[in-house]
């Protein structure tokens, strides 16, 4: 019977989301905070019963969980940019709208990645490399829209997703130029803070960009730290 609690509980979770789904769109037609909320009650559910089934992809296969992680971040990602939330443009939407995509979109790629045949073209540097651009090219897009807040969450999630795959395939810098990848860190952001001093402008968003510089490396290290 014990063998059977992970089927169990993506069926529970399967449930309570699709009827919390359906419920809320008919109830209130909020489709942005409803897709959320019902991916929010989803997932612990599906990681319980992936954590603890020893074949999870007799149930899951991993192709499927991507396809849908993938569609489920393009429906939160076009709803916030459309005006799923009140922000003056569409272009000041995205960066919020990315966000939520990449919380609905990241762990079906870990799992896809973990149990699922690799279809990347791109070697493992090329793609920690075009992660890194993605997350620069978010970093200006928040600028431009004035979303920074969100933009820097954004550069975060994929620099580091980038990274940390090229690290799972064995394509890793060596311990020393980490921890210089850190201290480079610590020292772009203090630069940063006082460029921002220097010029009187309200540090409120120059603070955010720099702790973002400063726990980049400093969460890429820690989190490969076991990796020679």
């Amino acid at each position: 019977m014990s063998r059977r609690v992970p089927e169990f509980a993506l069926v529970a979770g399967t449930l309570l989301s699709l009827s919390f789904l359906v419920s809320s769109l008919v109830l209130t037609g909020d489709v942005l905070r409803t897709t959320l909320v019902a991916v929010l009650l989803g997932y612990p559910f599906v990681a319980y019963a992936v954590v603890h089934d020893e074949n999870p992809t007799n149930v899951l296969p991993p192709t499927a969980v991507l396809a849908l992680g993938g569609l489920v971040g393009a429906v939160l990602l076009v709803e916030a940019t459309l005006g799923g939330v009140r922000a003056s443009t569409p272009l000041a939407g995205v960066t919020f709208g990315v966000l939520l995509a990449l919380l609905a979109l990241l762990p079906p790629l870990a799992y896809y990645l973990r149990y699922g045949s690799p279809l990347n073209p791109l070697s493992p540097a090329q793609t920690a490399l075009g992660c890194l651009g993605v997350a620069v090219a978010l970093l200006c897009l928040g600028a431009v829209a004035d979303t920074v807040l969100y933009a820097t969450a954004d550069a975060l999630l994929v620099s580091l997703t980038g990274g940390l795959y090229a690290a799972h395939a064995g394509v890793v810098p060596s311990p020393s130029t980490r921890r210089l990848f850190v201290f480079g860190g610590v020292a772009a952001g203090v630069c940063l803070l006082a460029v921002g001093s220097a010029l009187g402008v309200t540090l409120d968003e120059w603070v955010v960009v720099a702790a973002a510089l400063v726990f980049g490396p400093s969460a890429y290290y820690a989190l490969t730290v076991e990796y020679v």
